[in-house]
């Protein structure tokens, strides 16, 4: 069953940052007046191209879509620079929507695509989401991005799920990722985090 929000790839032979939409950047880090690292394109800016925030684990590393020609994802379709926190969480549910429609239509892996895309634009790292958001922020944030990750995992433990990217993951990194994810989801559920439900922690136990 896919999860709802209560409250409302490149097609060339990826390997190189350049390719992935990285932009290869200077050895100091940038910080905006506050000292904080500028993060742009998931990268901290200043950082060498291979040091990664966590939200690099979600690039869609050497993703190939070829048959969905309508959700080709180019480059710069996951930059999220200079983007206001509604625009992003609006995009996150928007990509929900869209992934909801090719799920339903039995198009897991494209769908998973969606999802990964839309958890890129919703998600925020830890000190972000703890220390710069307010509550009501937070709350929306984890509307929106529960049913992303509840809905990427059911992806990846579907037998008709065929990644779109090479080289094919391996099963334990697919239920590798299934467990991260889930395991986030129960986090806010011990947390008690406003905006989760009681649905959403019996789906992430049992999917895990």
């Amino acid at each position: 069953e896919l999860s709802e929000n209560p409250s409302a790839l490149s097609s060339s032979k990826s390997g190189t940052d350049e390719q992935k939409g990285i932009v290869a950047t200077p050895e100091v880090i940038q910080r905006d007046a506050m000292g904080r690292p500028i993060i742009l394109d998931g990268c901290i800016r200043g950082s060498p191209a291979h040091v990664r925030n966590q939200m690099d684990l979600l690039y869609p590393d050497e993703a190939n879509v070829k048959d969905e020609g309508e959700y080709l994802l180019e480059k710069d379709d996951w930059k999220r620079s200079d983007m206001f926190f509604e625009y992003r969480l609006k995009e996150g549910e928007d990509l929900r929507l869209k992934g909801n429609d090719l799920f339903k239509a039995g198009k897991y892996s494209e769908a998973a695509v969606l999802y990964r895309k839309g958890l890129y634009y919703a998600a925020f790292d830890e000190a972000q989401f703890n220390f710069e958001l307010q509550d009501s922020h937070r709350e929306y944030v984890v509307r929106t991005i529960t049913p992303l990750r509840l809905n990427y995992c059911l992806c990846l433990l579907k037998d008709d799920y065929r990644p779109l990217r090479r080289p094919l993951p391996s099963l334990d990194e697919r239920y590798g990722q299934v467990v991260h994810h889930c395991t986030e989801v129960l986090g806010l559920a011990e947390q008690k985090q406003a905006g989760l439900q009681d649905a959403d922690r019996v789906k992430a136990l049992y999917r895990r």
